[in-house]
């Protein structure tokens, strides 16, 4: 693809390897938040016996992506629920705006998502949640309020 202005770009940018300073530099401010997926659905064989009744499966997925010309860093965050009754997914977008370009480092971002980021998400999540399993025929399911750090997630780069 030969040298872009993509990779000129890169190199002259303050490299940022902790949460803390990401915060000072950047100056992140939320831009808005949206759903970019939601689902949920029963099983077609009926409930599924690997769960118990009253426990959910959550597993975090994380992705981000930096828009360069706009200062924008991209997080997604796709929730997948698996339980006795119902599976499901919720993806929520979060977008910040940044006083400045920077070179994050992939485990800064991920430190700032675990820290500061899903907690901007998660009510949105627990209401989506809520909502969607309010259309199936079973009882409505209200996720529990996270403490920081409380959510692991797998996280990948989405460029």
């Amino acid at each position: 693809m030969g040298t872009g202005s993509r990779e000129h770009s890169m190199t002259e940018l303050t490299k940022v390897t902790a949460a803390d300073d990401f915060m000072e530099l950047g100056k992140p401010e939320i831009h808005q938040i949206y759903a970019y997926k939601l689902e949920a659905g029963l099983y077609e064989d009926g409930p599924d016996e690997h769960y118990d009744v009253d426990n959910i499966e959550v597993h975090v997925d994380l992705q981000h992506r930096m828009v360069e010309a706009e200062r924008l860093l991209l997080l997604r965050f796709a929730f997948e629920f698996k339980c006795y009754h119902w599976s499901g997914r919720v993806d929520y977008v979060i977008e910040y705006k940044l006083d400045q370009l920077l070179d994050i480092a992939h485990d800064v971002i991920a430190e700032f998502a675990t820290r500061s980021a899903v907690m901007c998400v998660h009510p949105y999540v627990r209401s989506a949640v809520a909502d969607l399993t309010s259309k199936l025929p079973i009882p409505a399911v209200h996720l529990p309020l996270i403490r920081p750090g409380e959510l692991n997630f797998t996280s990948h780069t989405k460029e």
